[in-house]
This record gives C-alpha cells, structure tokens and sequence, in this order.
C-alpha cells in the first residue's frame, strides 16, 4: 500500500488482479527523478481503515499477491506491518520493496515472524556513486547496514539495480558487490523515465547498451550461481536473440493492465507503476468495477500498426507504452525498438524428458484454483503458473489430498500416456504437482 503521492500501492494482477503494491516515498532519488515534483505534490497516506477496505477488495479479487512498495514503506512501520499482517490474514502472498535504510531490529522482527522477503535497490557497488544518484549522503552505508541486519534476522533478501547511463558499465562489479554480501539474487532493470521529468535525457541508458544488462546477467549467473532477472519489458526485435536472451523476455512482457495494475496512495488504480493514467479509486469501487476500464491496455488497441503486424507480438509485446508516451505518443514505437524486420534467433527447446509413470505424485497443498470465462488459472504460493481447461482443474481437485501415479491416471481416466506424461511433466516443472514424502 502506498504511503506517499510518488510511491504506489501496485497490483500485478492475473487477468484479473494479479499482484499488488503499496508505495511511498523517502529519498529525493535522482534515480526515481521525481524530485522535480516535489513542491507540487501534497504527501498523501493511506490510513488504516483505507488499507483495510482496499485489501478486503483484493481478497474479494482473488488477488494471490501483494507487494508493499516505494517511496519508502517503512517511513511508516507500524501501518507496514499492519498491513502486511492483514493481507497474509486474508491470505495474499506478500513482499516488501525498501531501499533498508530505515530498518531497525524491532522492524526486522516483525517482518521475520510474517515471513516478508524484502527487494532492494543497489544503484552500484561504487559508494560514491550510489550517494551521488540518491542524492544522500550514506546511503550506501545504510543500505549495506540495512541489508546485514535483514540477513542477521534470517530474511531472505533480493537486490536490483536501475541501470542509467552514469552506471550502465558497473552492472558486473555491483552483482559481483552484491554476491560477495551473501545476497543470492541480482537483477538489472533499465531506468523509465517519470512522465513530465525534464532531467530523463541526461540519465536514461543508451538503446544500444540494453544487450549489455544482459549479457553481464549471464555472466554473473555462469561465475557465482546468483539468481538474475530483469524487471521489465524490453522489445523483441532490439534483442533478436531469443537462444540467448530468451528466458529473460519470455517472462518479462508488459504486463500493464493485463496481468498487472498499480494502486497509488490516493487509492487509485494505474496499470503499472510507471503510468500516470487512473481508472478508479479502490477505496471507492471494487475491482469488478474497475478493471474493464483498463481494457485498452489488454486490447493491443495502443499498440502502433508495426508492432500489431509482426508475428512476434504475442511473445513481445510491444516494449513500454508509458516510454513512448513520454516521447509524444503512448501508441508509438517504444523507442528502444528497431522495428519488425528483423533476424529472429529462436530459443532452442531441449527435448523434454518425461516423469516416470510410477512415480509417486502430490497436488501442491499451496495450489489454488481460479475460474476465468476461458479457463481455470492455477497459483502455486501466489504465483500464477498457467491456465489449464476447466476437465483439467477438475482432474487436479479429485486428485488433491493423495498421492497418485501416471499410471493410475491413465487408467483411471481413460487417458493416453503421452498426453498425461506432457502433462503432468509441465506442472512438475511448474511446482504443481510434486513428489510424494
């Protein structure tokens, strides 16, 4: 839930909410470049009852996930815990975003005992230029004392760096800092620009350096095992090569009002935590009311005639409608693409290789099942996996509560072997189903 104007209460929904997330604002980050704002917004927090109603709207959602974000959450502790308490009561999957400057051991303590993973933000492994973006003196060290102390209280811990062009040639040496911290996860994300900045040119990263965040990913997974990722959509047709880069931008497309949405401190839903475009305050209205009017961002209608022609667009989705947006036109070119005429490199399939079918089998206790007018969406610990048809969900709830086999399958439901091995094979993978103890 968000504490604060520039921060977000950002949902990330599933075809319907998905994942939520609460901002709030501390550092005048240069970085979040929305210090220029700062004598025209007036602060605004939601109280106590607002969250209540908001995440009692998001049970009524079915929404697996929320995350609390920034701005900084934790200007505000006891409204942090409270309302992290109330959406695990309500059975949300929860999450914190906070730069950990302001983590004491009482804060810690809490989060421990609800069982909160925190992501955080290391703008480089150089201190100098870490102070020097957030524009605050020993941050870095608080960071880096804030990160100690999580890890004191057994939380787990996950950093991510907004890569710029002040930073763009440190992104190997910050996850190489970050692993030698016993942080086991790094993820590089390329700055967006904060719609009406006037400082975005001075700071925004090359398109030509995109490739590099992901090559040093790459590299720092091959020489010290860290988990990477990346935390946004990039076209298609800037990176061509899906053999290499693929994993990365299969899971990475706009999830803008489609498997995502925004809720900012005021309450009000945006599609993503980059948009300034509202639809609704959730303190008012439920999300039945308000996520048809977000169907302009499901639709491809904002999506320019180029990127609705190539053949890649399912898989790409077309980069960052609010980037182009903030160059004119938010139906335009993400400026970051080079357009749909070019050398597709495909990702390599490696054959699968089946389970046994005499392996013994459970149905993930952690799965729920949602109903959707085109299939059923299964969630594993709040993750969305797949949508399977509703004869499928069906199979998986007889099956709930016993192990079972492949074989039982087949015989008991008059189904072809090759068909249940793919699969049950697939929702293995996926953590839906999983060995028998």
């Amino acid at each position: 839930i968000f504490l604060h104007p520039t921060g977000v209460f950002s949902c990330f929904l599933n075809f319907s909410p998905y994942k939520h997330s609460i901002q709030s604002s501390y550092l005048k980050v240069s970085r979040s470049y929305n210090h220029w704002r700062k004598e025209s917004v007036q602060d605004r927090t939601l109280n106590r009852n607002e969250t209540r109603e908001i995440i009692a709207r998001l049970k009524e959602g079915e929404v697996p996930n929320l995350v609390v974000t920034g701005g900084e959450p934790m200007l505000y502790p006891d409204l942090m815990i409270e309302t992290l308490e109330t959406a695990k009561c309500a059975g949300l999957e929860c999450s914190l975003n906070s730069n950990l400057t302001l983590l004491t051991p009482e804060i810690a303590k809490e989060l421990k005992r609800l069982n909160i993973g925190i992501l955080t933000s290391i703008l480089s492994f150089d201190k100098d230029l870490h102070d020097g973006v957030t524009t605050s003196c020993g941050s870095f060290d608080r960071l880096i004392d804030g990160i100690r102390l999580a890890q004191e209280f057994g939380i787990h811990i996950s950093t991510n760096m907004v890569v710029m062009r002040m930073n763009m040639d440190q992104i190997y040496d910050t996850g190489k800092f970050v692993h030698g911290l016993g942080v086991t996860g790094f993820k590089a994300t390329k700055v967006h620009p904060a719609q009406g900045s006037s400082c975005y040119e001075e700071i925004k990263l090359p398109p030509e350096k995109i490739v590099d965040i992901f090559d040093n990913l790459i590299r720092l997974r091959e020489e010290f095992g860290l988990n990477v990722d990346s935390l946004t959509t990039y076209p298609m047709c800037r990176l061509k090569d899906m053999s290499r880069y693929g994993e990365f931008l299969s899971k990475r497309s706009c999830s803008a009002g489609k498997t995502g949405c925004t809720i900012g401190a005021d309450g009000q839903v945006r599609p993503c935590g980059h948009s300034d475009n509202t639809y609704g305050s959730l303190v008012e209205e439920s999300f039945v009311q308000i996520w048809p009017r977000l169907n302009e961002w499901r639709d491809d209608s904002l999506l320019p005639t180029e990127c609705k022609e190539c053949k890649h667009v399912i898989q790409c989705s077309g980069g960052c409608r609010m980037d182009c947006k903030f160059y004119g036109n938010i139906s335009g070119m993400d400026p970051c693409a080079t357009g749909k005429d070019f050398n597709f490199i495909p990702q390599i399939s490696e054959p699968a290789v089946l389970l046994d079918p005499k392996v013994k089998l459970v149905v993930n206790p952690a799965l729920h099942l949602r109903s959707e007018k085109f299939g059923t969406a299964l969630i594993v610990g709040g993750n969305f996996t797949s949508i399977v048809t509703q004869d499928s969900a069906l199979l998986l709830e007889e099956l709930a509560g016993t192990a079972f086999t492949l074989d039982y399958v087949v015989n008991e439901y008059n189904i072809e072997p090759d068909i249940v091995g793919r699969f049950f094979t697939n929702l293995f993978k996926q953590k839906v189903v999983r060995l028998a103890e």
